[in-house]
């Protein structure tokens, strides 16, 4: 290697500065990550290149979306900035499927299309990312301005097209979006996959769905440059245990699929996908100087890896807080919120309700219709049904704008939680059994500039997770960040919750971009119809009660 690339590959007789003994071990090309979001592992930019790193991804897209929806086109870059300086090759994704929903945010974070070409000429960006279906088949001006610019600069237009089949995919693939990463079923992903699309088999900490699809790679080897494994959103235990990329190769050769496959599904094939192959994705002369040394193939065992022509240190470095101004954003409430914030006025002593139910494992919501108790003309929570209240608080102008409904699935038997780590807009979101008890948690997220806080059902703060960048990452280790995720996913179990990562689904159970509900600050909001929904349900309306 030279200058950071490889000079040579596969002679022998070369002389160098200095020289690896890698007799007996196996040496491929340093992995890519093709779809991936930083929020679920709650690492800062610079901690979280060195645990990729370490495990052998040497580059990585992402949107950082997180720090821009917060932070703006400032905390966007300054995240692209630390990623490249500790050593990862981050190449930036647009993040559209927030600009697309631009009507659902708060008018005062609405996000500038000016901002969107700006970061589209970044020497790091590389496409935009999966903008959903609905705007994009409206042929909303905005974001087909954004695609046009994206493809006129010969950049990628990266898919989401959950449940997506027949006529609808392939319009939706005709806008030119070239890959999906939410197939749920083979078939599914093979339907895209025949209409010339890229399948991205996710494994993902919410979402494990490439044990679904891998049989494709394994049973279709011709097809399989057509596929790619990612991650989407992964905790720091999955992160640091199980391992990143590392480990989804691992899997899919355990599947039956062959080594040399599993393999260019995580460094050619995204590598191809993305335009930037003559850079990375393989081991040729003129490429970056990016490979993994593995003791055992089939095993993914990773002895050394080495990024940019340089060996990366098999132990995690010390390294200074964050001091980037543009990356902090703490919570700054114009007075402390109270129960009756958590108030839907009902008439009668009870009240129907359309609920946002979850499911373990999946990031599809459903649309079921509860029965609630009134009490003082307040429509509460029945936590014996599992029926919690839901809120969702506008963060730049608390607590003004705010949108009150009802989740099933969590299953908390008394208490509250809160948190800063939600999708879309990263606002703050309680959940909780009680209205005051959800005031309380808001008030000592709110009191840590934002992060989680857990609630008993006694209104005690059983505990609290500070969040300083932006609400969702932290400045301290991957160790550090690992325990405390796992203390705050613990006290969240200890009031009745028994999701396997309730974090992670509590930051989805909002989300307004995939199938079927969702909510923002102005309510609860109908994916596939693009139109916000009556928390209550009127049983003698005819319309209501087909609906539901």
């Amino acid at each position: 290697m030279s200058n950071g690339r490889i000079a040579a590959f596969g002679l022998k007789n070369l002389r160098g500065r200095r020289t690896i003994d890698a007799t007996g071990k196996w040496v491929v090309p340093g992995m890519f990550e093709a779809h991936y979001h930083a929020g679920g592992t709650h690492l800062s930019p610079a901690r979280l290149a060195e645990e990729l790193l370490r495990r052998g991804t040497t580059s990585s897209v992402c949107d950082f979306q997180e720090f821009y929806v917060v932070g703006g086109i400032g905390a966007a870059r300054s995240a692209v900035e630390a990623s490249w300086a500790a050593g990862l090759k981050l190449y930036y994704l647009l993040p559209t499927q927030h600009f697309v929903i631009n009507g659902l945010a708060h008018e005062a974070r609405q996000m500038p299309i000016g901002d969107m070409i700006a970061m589209l000429d970044w020497p790091e960006t590389v496409g935009i990312n999966e903008p959903p279906p609905g705007p994009v088949l409206n042929n909303d001006s905005d974001i087909a301005t954004v695609i046009d610019a994206t493809l006129e600069r010969g950049k990628i237009f990266t898919g989401h097209a959950p449940e997506m089949t027949g006529a609808e995919l392939q319009a939706y693939a005709s806008t030119r979006a070239s890959s999906d990463h939410e197939s749920r079923a083979a078939a599914e992903a093979w339907e895209k996959i025949s209409l010339g699309m890229r399948a991205m088999m996710r494994h993902g900490s919410a979402a494990p769905d490439m044990m679904r699809l891998i049989e494709l790679a394994r049973d279709h080897p011709l097809a399989s440059r057509y596929m790619m494994l990612v991650s989407d959103e992964i905790d720091p235990n999955d992160l640091i245990d199980v391992g990143h990329l590392d480990a989804k190769v691992r899997l899919a050769i355990e599947q039956g699929v062959d080594p040399v496959i599993a393999f260019q599904m995580v460094t050619i094939n995204p590598a191809e996908y993305y335009r930037i192959d003559h850079e990375i994705g393989s081991l040729a002369p003129g490429r970056n100087g990016d490979a993994v040394i593995l003791d055992d193939l089939e095993q993914v065992t990773v002895s050394m890896v080495i990024a940019n022509g340089r060996v990366v240190p098999s132990e995690r470095q010390e390294r200074a807080a964050t001091a980037d101004a543009r990356l902090s954003h703490p919570l700054r409430p114009s007075r402390p919120l109270t129960a009756d914030d958590f108030a839907v006025p009902a008439p009668g002593s009870v009240a129907h309700v359309r609920a946002i139910e979850i499911e373990e494992g999946s990031l599809i919501s459903q649309e079921i219709v509860a029965e609630v108790p009134v009490v003082a003309g307040n429509a509460k929570p029945d936590p014996n049904a599992d029926i919690l209240k839901l809120a969702v608080i506008e963060r730049f102008e608390m607590p003004a704008h705010r949108s009150i409904g009802f989740t099933r699935g969590f299953g908390i038997k008394a208490g509250a939680v809160a948190t800063t780590y939600m999708h879309s807009f990263y606002n703050l979101l309680v959940v909780g059994t009680d209205e005051e008890l959800m005031a309380r948690a808001a008030a000592a997220v709110v009191d840590i500039g934002g992060g989680v806080a857990v609630v008993g059902g006694d209104g005690e703060v059983l505990h609290t997770w500070a969040l300083p960048l932006v609400g969702i990452f932290s400045d301290e280790s991957a160790e550090q960040v690992r325990q405390d995720f796992n203390r705050t996913n613990e006290a969240i179990r200890s009031i009745g919750c028994e999701l396997a990562s309730p974090l992670l689904a509590l930051s989805f159970v909002s989300l307004a971009t995939i199938p079927h509900l969702g909510m923002t600050h102005a309510g609860l909001y109908d994916v596939n119809e693009q139109a916000y929904l009556d928390v209550l349900v009127d049983r003698s309306d005819p319309a209501a009660d087909a609906r539901s």
